[in-house]
């Protein structure tokens, strides 16, 4: 269905366009001069439902940009860690390895399209790779360095993963500063599952560095949110 121009609030000019709920039903948007969204109040084609949540609305109206950052910290140990373990908390869970409102919309959709993992360990230089899930793990997430080993029973929830170069340091490198390992030219598309508009991840690394005690380790996500 074609854009239309009408007067909207009293401005002339604004264009409504139709999106759907989930639930299938048929609701009209307006678009303001500046991209924002929301549902028009008037202009419903006859028999069209009038009741639905803004937050529900499936919508082809353009895209939105978002920054998605969480913060994970290792247990207090410098214990050097073996090959193919998981870097994460003593007791990671589906509050610490969540990638909050990946969506603009429960079931919704969109791209990871840059990624950067920092930390405040000035001497770690051990590539990561990040796995980002749908749903949580069946057999739940890993804790630090525990033996990483995706199970083939997870295979729908597994949406990829992002490879990370070793960590370089953002300045001098010098006590108290940041390494920062970054994922360029990224195109990763998910889709989060049914009634959520949340992902999930677990990091994990292949050589044997020594980590510092409780060190941190803070993910940056650039997405692209359908």
């Amino acid at each position: 269905m074609a854009d239309e121009e009408i007067v909207y609030g009293g401005r002339i000019g604004a264009k409504v366009t139709y999106g759907r709920t989930v639930g299938g039903d048929l609701v009209p948007l307006m678009v303001d001069d500046d991209g924002k969204v929301s549902i028009a109040e008037s202009g419903l084609p006859s028999g069209a439902a009038t009741s639905a949540k803004q937050d529900d609305l499936i919508t082809a109206v353009g895209g939105q940009a978002a920054q998605v950052q969480i913060e994970i910290t290792r247990p207090a140990d410098t214990t050097q860690y073996a090959a193919n373990t998981a870097i994460a908390d003593a007791a990671p869970s589906v509050t610490t390895h969540l990638l909050a409102n990946m969506a603009r919309a429960n079931g919704g959709s969109g791209r990871i399209v840059r990624a950067a993992i920092m930390t405040d360990n000035v001497s770690w230089t051990q590539a990561v790779n990040l796995v980002i899930y749908k749903a949580a793990p069946a057999d739940g997430f890993i804790a630090d360095k525990g033996a990483y080993d995706d199970k083939y029973a997870d295979k729908a929830s597994i949406v990829g993963t992002i490879q990370f170069p070793g960590f370089v340091p953002m300045g001098a490198g010098a006590a108290g500063g940041i390494r920062v390992a970054v994922a360029k030219g990224e195109y990763l598309a998910y889709e989060c599952a049914a009634g959520s508009k949340d992902l999930y991840f677990q990091i994990w690394q292949t050589g044997t560095p020594t980590p510092a005690s409780a060190q941190k380790f803070f993910v940056v996500l650039d997405v692209e949110k359908d």
